[in-house]
């Protein structure tokens, strides 16, 4: 890896077909939040940890520690669930589908990397990890009805966690282009 910086954060991936059906799912609320900037999905994952713009010379430690993680959990079971949004359903700035993670993986991986990159120069989280994948952006906040992100997902089965990735940012006035760097497996 040559010199300079790097954007870098840590995720896992939900299997495409759960994410197309997501997207199919959501086909409507396009209608009622224009001007959203929809996340394609080849791009979507469940953020563990960003470490935002790194130097590359770090990038060895930053591998290290995210290795390190993941291979101290234990792989999991998780499952898609409702849409939802931040700052809340009715004032719309995000919209996410959540997840459901009965063994509490996903917190458990974002702090034990949060720990791990602190000596490494990267800020701790300090808000509480809330597992979610992202589906749209807005500029602004954005009101919508109190029902209207009452989407049904169908019966999506739950999917195995078992890696994490360290993935780089690519930005670009066409967005950001993910490549992932490394693929660490859980134990």
């Amino acid at each position: 890896m040559r010199s300079g910086r790097l954007r870098l954060f840590v995720a896992f991936d939900v299997p495409l077909e759960q994410r197309v059906r997501v997207q199919e799912a959501i086909e409507p609320l396009r209608a009622i939040l224009p001007g959203a900037r929809w996340t394609s999905v080849e791009s979507q994952h469940v953020t563990l940890k960003f470490i935002g713009w790194a130097d590359a010379g770090h990038l060895a430690a930053i591998t290290v520690a995210t290795r390190e993680v993941a291979a101290g959990h234990l792989a999991s079971e998780m499952r898609l669930t409702g849409v939802g949004a931040f700052p809340s359903p009715t004032r719309v700035r995000v919209l996410w589908t959540g997840i459901d993670d009965p063994a509490g993986l996903g917190a458990s991986l974002a702090e034990g990397l949060s720990a791990a990159m602190e000596p490494l120069g990267v800020e701790r989280e300090e808000r509480g990890f809330t597992p979610h994948l992202t589906l749209a952006r807005m500029r602004s906040p954005r009101r919508v009805e109190k029902d209207a992100l009452e989407v049904d997902l169908g019966d999506l089965p739950s999917f195995p966690v078992s890696e994490v990735v360290l993935y780089r940012s690519h930005l670009s006035s066409k967005g950001a282009r993910y490549e992932a760097i490394e693929r660490c497996p859980l134990a």
